[in-house]
């Protein structure tokens, strides 16, 4: 009787333990995965996915004060996102509530609550206009803004898992082809040599004219051993394969290469 009383007494405790476990996984679960914020003069428990930002695989999210999604939008701070994190050039006003940016040779002009943007000059539309979020927590407050539209206008290149709930932004390189600045976006690229897949550190790869350039120096130099060299004066790159003999030399601006 004692043993059987004993038994009833430890499965009771072990429920009990259980029950405390679970009560407390399904309120640290439940506290995660909601965010009190308000908004347009209304109170929300926010349950939607929380937006975070990555920007060359950096975050640049605050780590209370997530993004949100309005109407399948995706909405970040531009505080945290692009003035801190892309660095461009930021300002608000608080009387008229517009908000500026400068980034890569573009200005973009906001207003809170208003559907509208300008863009160098020209109007665009704007599927959700930026919003002031305070958020409870903390007392916080930050003006959020399109995303996609903001990143693109700027120039970034620009992906949302929405399983994640991870925004990707990647920096543009500004190049100057000749007399004409471009912000390329596409691959960095790599290069396949000796069975070996090698990553181009110094500059992408770029698709001109048909054709995919690759950086002369890190490439035939570096990766595959031969011997490099720059002429500033002619504009002419040679190279040399020792093992083969080989002489290539190439001008920049001439579609021509001698070999040998």
């Amino acid at each position: 009787m004692q043993k059987t009383k004993m038994k009833k007494i430890v499965l009771k405790i072990l429920v009990f333990t259980i029950c405390i476990l679970g009560m407390g996984v399904m309120t640290k679960t439940t506290s995660a995965a909601t965010m009190k914020i308000s908004y347009n003069g209304r109170t929300y428990k926010y349950k939607k996915t929380q937006i975070k930002v990555k920007l060359d695989n950096k975050s640049v999210t605050s780590g209370k004060k997530k993004g949100i999604l309005i109407k399948g939008t995706c909405m970040v701070s531009y505080k945290d996102v692009f003035r801190s994190g892309a660095k461009a050039t930021c300002t608000y006003s608080k009387s008229s509530k517009k908000i500026t940016l400068k980034k890569n040779g573009v200005t973009i002009k906001m207003w809170i609550g208003k559907k509208y943007a300008y863009v160098n000059g020209k109007k665009k539309k704007l599927s959700v206009a930026p919003v002031n979020v305070r958020y409870i927590k903390g007392n916080k407050y930050r003006i959020l803004v399109p995303a996609k539209f903001v990143a693109k206008t700027l120039k970034y290149k620009y992906s949302y898992n929405s399983k994640t709930g991870y925004i990707s932004m990647t920096t543009p390189f500004k190049l100057k082809v000749g007399s004409k600045v471009t912000y390329y976006t596409n691959y960095r690229g790599n290069v396949s040599y000796n069975n070996k897949t090698i990553m181009l550190n110094s500059m992408p790869a770029l698709n001109i004219g048909g054709g995919t350039l690759v950086p002369a120096k890190e490439v035939f130099q570096n990766i595959m051993g031969i011997t490099y060299s720059y002429d500033s004066a002619t504009q002419t790159i040679t190279l040399v394969n020792q093992d083969k003999s080989i002489k290539a030399v190439l001008t920049i601006g001439s579609n021509i290469i001698t070999v040998n």
